[in-house]
C-alpha cells in the first residue's frame, strides 16, 4: 500500500497522458490498481488526480489488451451498478479450449482462445 502512495507522490499527470518524470499511463494505472485492488473509475480519478475521460480511454485499451478486466456488484441499491477493474491473473485461464456441442440441432466447435469465444457451424454429410 505505502509502495502505491509513493508512486502517486512521485508521478504527477501534467495532462494529455503525460507525467512528470516520465512514465507510461497505462503502467501507472496497472501498478495502482495492483497495489490498491479492484478500484473504480471515480475512485482512480480521485486518487490519481487523472480526469475520469483520460482513465475511461486507457482503461478500455487496457481491457482491449487483455491486461484488466471490468465487473459490477449488483447490491440491491437503485440506479446503476458500481463497474469495479481489476488485473487479470493469466495463469487461472487456459489459453485455449475445444468443444463440440448441440445446440438444439445443430453441432458447433467452441473454441476458446485467450478468454474469447468463437463458434464454428459443424455441417456432416451423410452419404446413403
Amino acid at each position: 500500500m505505502s509502495d502505491v502512495n509513493e508512486l502517486i507522490e512521485k508521478y504527477q499527470y501534467k495532462g494529455r497522458g503525460i507525467f512528470e518524470p516520465s512514465i507510461k499511463i497505462d503502467y501507472f494505472i496497472i501498478e495502482i490498481i495492483k497495489g490498491k485492488g479492484d478500484l473504480t473509475r471515480k475512485d482512480l480519478a480521485d486518487l490519481t488526480k487523472i480526469p475520469r475521460t483520460t482513465i475511461y480511454d486507457t482503461i478500455e485499451k487496457l481491457i482491449f489488451n487483455g491486461k484488466i478486466e471490468k465487473y459490477s456488484i449488483l447490491d440491491r441499491k437503485k440506479g446503476r451498478p458500481k463497474i469495479y477493474y481489476r488485473i487479470i491473473e493469466w495463469r487461472n485461464y487456459p489459453l485455449y479450449s475445444f468443444f463440440i456441442i448441440k445446440n438444439h440441432s445443430l453441432w458447433c466447435l467452441k473454441v476458446s482462445y485467450l478468454r474469447l469465444d468463437f463458434y464454428i457451424s459443424l455441417t456432416f454429410l451423410s452419404y446413403q
